[in-house]
């Protein structure tokens, strides 16, 4: 597969500095809830994005799908 049909199948690709934005402000909320929920909440988010979001490209994993991901 070439890069321009990859980066077609992608739901999100690099725009520019909006992405480090995202990654500044991303590590910025996961401390502060952290700080103020604790460690628990935090994981319990994750878990809880992981199954949500991520619940596609699990779901080919089990079925041993890999390259069907997406």
């Amino acid at each position: 597969m070439n890069k321009n049909n990859l980066d077609q199948k992608l739901r999100y690709n690099d725009g520019g500095n909006v992405h480090m934005d995202f990654h500044g402000a991303t590590n910025t909320t996961i401390e502060f809830i952290i700080d103020k929920y604790g460690i628990d909440t935090m994981n319990d988010i994750f878990k809880k994005v992981g199954n949500n979001v991520y619940k596609n490209i699990k779901d080919h994993i089990k079925k041993r799908e890999y390259q069907n991901a997406s």
